[in-house]
């Protein structure tokens, strides 16, 4: 069986359905024979990054949609989320000082963190009334 190449979820704003995308994820890389430690990496940024327009663009309104595409290619998997939410950038959010104590941070903003560790390339646009985030990883070499 050929590997699905491009994949298109509409979800509601729930974790469920958050979830149910993380997994059909796990899925989409075994079947594009990604190893497991860049498949992990690719649903850690999906879970963190769904779960933000969940909770922050969407209030936890399971209501509202959004949407996630999957597409693979030999050099990369690219991963787009698109909400309706308020603008927001998350990759203007700047970068914690690991070195201070946990207990002298301000709270948040952690979780783009993990995503820059485990993404190459993180874009986020506004097209028209949508946020779109863009994460990419090469995946070229990614058993090495």
């Amino acid at each position: 069986m050929m590997p699905q190449k491009t994949l298109k979820l509409d979800l509601r704003a729930s974790p469920e359905e958050l979830m149910r995308s993380v997994a059909l994820l796990e899925s989409f890389g075994r079947e594009n024979q990604f190893d497991e430690k860049l498949t992990f990496g690719l649903m850690l940024a999906l879970e963190e990054c769904g779960a933000n327009v969940i909770h922050h663009a969407y209030q936890d309104r399971p209501q509202e949609r959004f949407c996630v595409r999957f597409e693979a290619t030999d050099e990369q998997l690219t991963i787009e989320i698109r909400d309706t939410g308020s603008p927001f950038d998350p990759t203007a959010a700047r970068l914690e000082n690991p070195d201070i104590d946990p207990d002298d941070r301000a709270p948040g903003g952690w979780g783009i963190q993990l995503v820059r560790r485990y993404m190459d390339d993180i874009v986020y646009r506004r097209d028209g009334n949508e946020n779109v985030l863009r994460m990419v990883k090469r995946v070229a070499n990614s058993s090495t």
